[in-house]
């Protein structure tokens, strides 16, 4: 039941997706952000949200130590935690390097700025990054195979990694590194898994993740199932927007590890616009009120309470990328909250619980929306039960979950199940979209 003593949210935030929004995905009204990411899609036929994925690892990582974002509980930090999940052989680390290459190669060329410290990090204990953080209070925590990533750093010190994505002190103590004590350091974490592996891990460490908070913090996108040709050949010919973008980007790169050099530096901290405050104030009672009974995110309340603030940031974020001027708009804080229900859209796939039945049966149409109903080039409008089982969102993979909300999509007219060639395929009956691809 609805808690009464909020007040509605606007309808379209009662969906699972950005349907429906003055903002569309694939469009979002970000000059040089947006037109990197369209020339990505367009480069490598991959799916735009792998693009906007990279594309916002790149700019937390350059701008975490120069920007803050303003909140009533004070300033925070603008930097993210991401989780990319995807077969080897589909290319999860491609993708991902599509932006973030250039940071790699920056670390390496700009020996006068680093001076023999570390910046990112693939393989390293909690102790020894927060070391090395002392000496250089920027980082960037990125591992294309994080399984072990995750069963280390992030299980076992998901406190002082919740600190550091709060902006709070950060206390280690170990024989090897001594007492270690951060304050106003800032971490980006951007991690990569094989959907099995990640499956292994969360049946041993999940619940202790999720009841730590830690999980929530994270920005999720998955890979298609079917490798992108292009992208396994190689991008190829000009790529003018990228060459903007990465220009850019590098700029802001260079400042920020000056700025993380320089003591007592004072971060750019735009506020939200009075009509965009609004908006915040209405976007986070509107994930709260899904937490209830019933609720798309009943099972996940965690997550949903996160959703406002990580909004906050990707709007900062694009704001001061883009170079513009004031307080952050509306139209940007759309485009974040776009942005947001993309990824939550990945997290409950890939890491939601159970949930309620209503919560299942959007997510299971969810998916069958952006495979099958929204796919480019269009499908025959049919497709073989059993790839739920193989490819679909790993809660729901198991017959004796997805069969009864098969029954329940059935029963609203959304689909058919039909016998057919020796095995049952499920056809399509409505084209409402509860998540569009892009």
């Amino acid at each position: 039941m609805i808690n009464p003593k909020f007040r509605d949210p606007p309808r379209s935030f009662l969906f699972t997706g950005p349907n429906n929004l003055p903002v569309e995905p694939g469009r979002l009204p970000l000059p040089l952000f947006q037109a990197a990411v369209t020339e990505f899609h367009a480069a490598t036929r991959w799916p735009m949200e792998l693009g906007y994925f990279s594309a916002l690892g790149a700019l937390s990582v350059a701008l975490q130590s120069q920007v803050d974002m303003v909140t009533p509980q004070g300033r925070r930090p603008v930097s993210l935690y991401m989780l990319g999940v995807g077969n080897s052989s589909g290319g999860k680390s491609s993708f991902a390097e599509y932006f973030l290459k250039a940071i790699e190669d920056f670390e390496a060329s700009r020996t006068d700025l680093f001076r023999g410290r570390a910046f990112i990090f693939n393989k390293v204990t909690p102790a020894a990054l927060y070391q090395s953080m002392k000496a250089l209070p920027t980082s960037f925590l990125l591992s294309y195979e994080a399984k072990q990533l995750m069963e280390s750093v992030l299980r076992r010190d998901s406190s002082a990694l919740n600190n550091a994505w709060s902006g709070e002190p950060i206390r280690s103590s170990t024989i090897k590194h001594g007492n270690v004590s951060l304050r106003n350091a800032r971490l980006t974490t951007l991690a990569l898994i094989h959907p099995g592996l990640l499956d292994e891990v969360m049946s041993r460490y999940g619940r202790a993740l999720k009841t730590s908070g830690f999980l929530a913090r994270f920005l999720v996108v998955a890979t298609p199932p079917t490798p992108s040709e292009d992208l396994v050949r190689g991008v190829q010919g000009s790529l003018p927007e990228k060459a903007a973008f990465m220009a850019r980007l590098i700029s802001l790169l260079e400042k920020g590890i000056w700025a993380a050099d320089t003591e007592d530096f004072e971060r750019l901290a735009p506020p939200l616009s009075a009509e965009a405050e609004e908006l915040r104030v209405s976007y986070a009672k509107g994930r709260i009120q899904l937490t209830y009974e019933h609720g798309h995110f009943e099972s996940e309340p965690e997550h949903a309470l996160k959703l406002a603030e990580n909004a906050v940031r990707i709007a900062v974020l694009l704001h001061v990328f883009e170079g513009f001027q004031g307080p952050v708009s509306p139209s940007t804080f759309w485009a974040a909250i776009v942005l947001v229900e993309m990824f939550s859209w990945h997290y409950m796939a890939n890491l939601g619980s159970e949930g309620s039945m209503i919560s299942r049966v959007e997510l299971l149409n969810g998916w069958i929306d952006r495979r099958f109903r929204n796919a480019v080039p269009p499908t025959t409008g049919r497709f073989p039960k059993s790839l739920i089982g193989q490819v679909g969102p790993n809660s729901l993979r198991d017959p004796r979950v997805y069969e009864p909300l098969l029954d329940v999509l059935e029963a609203q007219g959304r689909i058919q199940r039909v016998r057919s060639g020796g095995g049952e395929h499920i056809v399509l009956r409505s084209l409402r979209p509860v998540y569009p691809g892009v």
